[in-house]
């Protein structure tokens, strides 16, 4: 009889644990959504050149769109990602050195090894790097933009940058 109870309440406890780990709702401003990665994948597919992408987005998106283009004669990708509210998270990849032109930008730590630049002004927050001859810039645009309660922080999009395969 013992055994059972054990067995019960072992079943409960597990049921809890996926129960929870099923829920897509944000708890709070510091989780992280999932996105396509295969749809994404396929955007890569594309190009002419690596790039890496990111686990996780800050985000919980509800459409996805990208596209490739040139830019000065360099393969470029934009992978823009939307939600309900129609808050914008845009990736841009750049084949080659890109100039990374951001206005007033503070350099920033991505990892150990690797730097960036980050910009938060009135209409959008920016963080912009280089690795392996990809130019990477990720920028954030609320839906609102008089609304200086965004969801989405600094904090959020370096986290962002770090889960890139580095």
């Amino acid at each position: 009889m013992k055994e059972t109870k054990v067995g019960i309440y072992f079943g409960l406890l597990v049921f809890v644990f996926l129960l929870a780990a099923c829920q897509t709702t944000k708890a709070d401003k510091n989780d992280y959504y999932n996105y396509d990665h295969e749809q994404a994948e396929q955007a890569v597919s594309q190009l002419g050149f690596d790039l890496e992408l990111p686990e996780f987005i800050p985000i919980e998106m509800v459409m996805m769109v990208s596209d490739v283009y040139e830019v000065k004669g360099d393969e470029a990708l934009d992978i823009s990602f939307y939600t309900e509210e129609n808050d914008l998270l845009t990736m841009q990849f750049m084949e080659g050195e890109g100039e990374m032109e951001l206005f007033s930008p503070e350099q920033v730590e991505i990892t150990d090894s690797l730097t960036g630049l980050y910009v938060d002004n009135s209409y959008s927050k920016t963080v912009t790097w280089q690795k392996d001859g990809v130019t990477y810039k990720m920028t954030y645009r609320p839906s609102n933009f008089s609304d200086n309660d965004s969801e989405v922080e600094k904090s959020d999009l370096l986290h962002v940058a770090r889960s890139f395969h580095f």
